[in-house]
């Protein structure tokens, strides 16, 4: 699973791909944009329509924190995983609430039981059903091994009638399976994830974590309980917010394509030294927001960002208002 991160190091050389213009032309990213800060006690949000950036302060409780801070679609507020410390060991993430813009807790969602870990939860278009991916914490008794290759489920929450509807177990595995944001496709019946089977472990020449579905990215039909290989090899797998177009990564390049007519266009080439970090929407569905590096052939590492048409593959100009390490969402 992929948590979203964005990571500045000290030895990498940045630089933003745009051409010297007047600051002026420049537009700020489209929608509103959330970070957590690098220890997780407050949360700034950009705001391209009010054209306005604020900070508020995580409002915790002793021994807890948040992460996986998630925008609700409807509403100024947040689905944010609540972590309790745990002073001998990993932390737990026990609960999902609802957090609002004075960083308090508007309401609680759910409460995890005691063997399982909650990962993230990510609503539904209409915020009417919440994914949650859990870890079983039966696996992790006497196994030193458990947080290398950990059992991942998924429960689908009704949040009208705030109950699970749905459990599939097992889905997959850490470190090969994972959600990228925006797993929902528009019809909120079904989500996208993505199972690489490039993530191989080792324990004295054995491999420890043997992958049994193929790598790309899987659709889950809620209404027929099965899953679906739609784009063998693909990753990052991202659902638009207004149709059924997916934007993913498959051989060093960023790809859209809808998932009923499987027609498929490029809109990035990267290559062999080109790796992507994000791949987000636009929230009215017009442009695709992608980070990512490129590697030199002497071994220097370029970080760089664009925001694509997705008609036309134009690069659109843009300030930069994301600006150093921590988690974000963006609506």
């Amino acid at each position: 699973m992929v948590r979203n991160y964005i990571i500045l190091f000290a030895f990498i050389c940045l630089s933003c791909g745009r051409n010297n213009t007047n600051q002026e032309v420049l537009q700020t990213l489209p929608g509103k944009i959330a970070i957590i800060s690098d220890n997780d006690d407050t949360c700034s949000i950009y705001d391209s329509k009010s054209k306005s950036q604020f900070q508020f302060a995580l409002n915790v409780q002793e021994h807890t924190f948040y992460r996986s801070l998630i925008w609700a679609n409807k509403g100024d507020s947040f689905f944010a995983v609540q972590c309790s410390k745990n002073p001998n060991g990993p932390s737990k993430r026990g609960s999902i609430v609802l957090l609002n813009l004075s960083g308090n807790v508007a309401r609680k969602i759910y409460e995890s039981d005691e063997n399982e870990s909650i990962g993230i939860a990510y609503p539904s278009t209409n915020d009417k059903l919440l994914l949650i991916e859990t870890s079983d914490l039966r696996e992790e008794n006497g196994n030193p091994l458990w947080g290398l290759t950990r059992i991942e489920s998924i429960s689908i929450m009704d949040l009208n009638e705030m109950k699970i509807i749905k459990k599939i177990p097992n889905i997959g595995k850490i470190p090969n399976f994972y959600l990228s944001e925006s797993p929902w496709l528009f019809n909120d019946k079904s989500f996208i994830y993505t199972v690489t089977g490039t993530n191989k472990i080792f324990i004295n020449d054995t491999m420890i974590n043997p992958e049994k579905d193929s790598a790309g990215i899987y659709k889950y039909d809620l209404l027929t309980d099965k899953k679906t290989l739609i784009i063998p090899d693909g990753s990052l797998a991202v659902c638009s917010p207004i149709d059924n177009n997916i934007a993913y990564i498959r051989d060093h390049s960023l790809w859209v394509q809808n998932i009923y007519s499987q027609k498929a266009i490029r809109l990035f080439r990267g290559n062999s030294k080109t790796g992507f970090t994000h791949v987000h929407w636009t929230p009215d569905g017009k442009c695709i927001y992608i980070y990512y590096w490129k590697k030199s052939l002497i071994g220097t590492v370029t970080i760089n960002e664009k925001l694509l048409d997705v008609s036309t593959g134009d690069e659109k100009l843009f300030k930069r208002n994301i600006i150093g390490v921590g988690s974000y969402t963006w609506k």
